[in-house]
């Protein structure tokens, strides 16, 4: 027999039991619910070791597709091996390109670590090095010798010069022939200030003055180059001593990882080219 209900006997009624148990089987779930050909075809994704394929999943909100997802992914993930660390470094040879290099699984974390305790290091080294009184020794006695030698070009030069009325003005950017007057050298306002005619007897015997003195100025540059190659290859070999064995000791730590070992020794080069860089300002 039917009775109707009174809507104040109506009232809403709710098993919170029940309704836990349901939604926590809904949450461990692996099975998609109502599609066991989808649950196929992800399983058989998981499975394809190839490259190039992509599994894409779509259904409607609230469906556990993404629960059921995340619980297959994370069974299979389970069942392989770590991959590899990859990490992005400095491409020396194209910049806009970073080369790419792979580590075991923690192996990259430790890699970063390896190089950042090198550069400080080395750092170190080659201010060491190069503030050091054994160095600045060599470094002068170098310079010396080069100056001794250029000093005696420059008397040289002003003999030659002297012979057409020039004195001789040696600076950072070069020698220079100014004019001698009643036996004195005149400056530029002196210069300015006479007759045109003597100007041009000076700009001539210039002239005649730098003919005769370009052999001289010649070996004089020459000096300069060498001073200035002698001094770079010295400051060269010093930073190589100085950091030599920080890349030996890190090239043998990787020595099983050829692209590793090419990029550290890049590193190498490149310290070596701008060593300047590691000096405090």
């Amino acid at each position: 027999m039917i009775s109707e209900l009174t809507y104040k006997e109506l009232k809403p009624s709710f098993d919170l039991k029940y309704i836990k148990e349901q939604l926590e089987q809904k949450t461990s779930a692996v099975a998609v619910i109502g599609q066991p050909r989808a649950e196929r075809a992800l399983s058989f994704g998981l499975r394809t070791r190839a490259e190039g394929y992509n599994i894409y999943v779509s259904g409607p909100v609230d469906s556990g597709r993404i629960s059921a997802v995340m619980k297959l992914a994370t069974e299979a993930a389970e069942k392989l091996p770590p991959p590899p660390d990859i990490c992005c470094v400095y491409n020396f040879d194209d910049a806009k390109t970073p080369v790419l290099l792979t580590f075991p699984a923690g192996g990259g974390r430790d890699f970063k670590t390896d190089m950042e305790e090198l550069i400080e290091l080395v750092k170190m080294d080659i201010r060491q090095t190069f503030a050091s009184p054994e160095f600045e020794d060599v470094k002068n006695s170098i310079v010396r010798k080069y100056r001794d030698g250029r000093d005696l070009i420059i008397k040289e030069i002003t003999k030659e010069a002297k012979e057409y009325n020039f004195g001789v003005k040696s600076t950072t950017a070069g020698v220079y022939f100014v004019p001698i007057i009643d036996g004195e050298i005149i400056s530029e306002e002196q210069y300015d200030a006479l007759p045109e005619e003597v100007k041009n007897a000076i700009n001539k015997q210039s002239g005649e003055v730098q003919s005769q003195t370009a052999g001289i100025l010649r070996r004089m540059r020459q000096f300069d180059r060498a001073v200035v190659t002698d001094v770079g290859n010295f400051e060269f070999s010093s930073a190589l001593f100085a950091i030599g064995q920080r890349f030996v000791a890190i090239i043998e730590k990787y020595y099983n990882n050829p692209k590793v070992c090419e990029y550290v020794k890049k590193v190498k080069e490149d310290i070596l080219e701008n060593f300047d860089d590691f000096f405090e300002q």
